[in-house]
């Protein structure tokens, strides 16, 4: 999980989980995690994959879940605003 732009909170997480079962939704993610997390805690987004990008030397790519996440949410202010 990391941090994405939020208009009012300044960053809200967004969780890569990966699945077996195709049943398990975003939707249904979500909805674990407001049951079972503090608020605080919980992210406002979720995406199942089958499996974590990895690097070369095995570790999660996290460049690849941060482009992965501009996809999926492409009306975020990206950005940083100039003040």
């Amino acid at each position: 999980m990391f941090g994405v732009p939020d208009e009012r909170l300044g960053e809200v997480g967004i969780a890569f989980v990966t699945v077996d079962d195709p049943a398990l939704t975003e939707e249904k993610i979500l909805a674990w995690a407001k049951q079972n997390m503090a608020t605080y805690k919980r992210p406002r987004y979720a995406r199942a994959l089958p499996e974590m990008p990895r690097t070369h030397v095995g570790k999660t790519a996290r460049g690849e879940l941060h482009a992965e996440a501009k996809r999926l949410l492409p009306d975020l202010p990206w950005e940083p605003t100039q003040r």
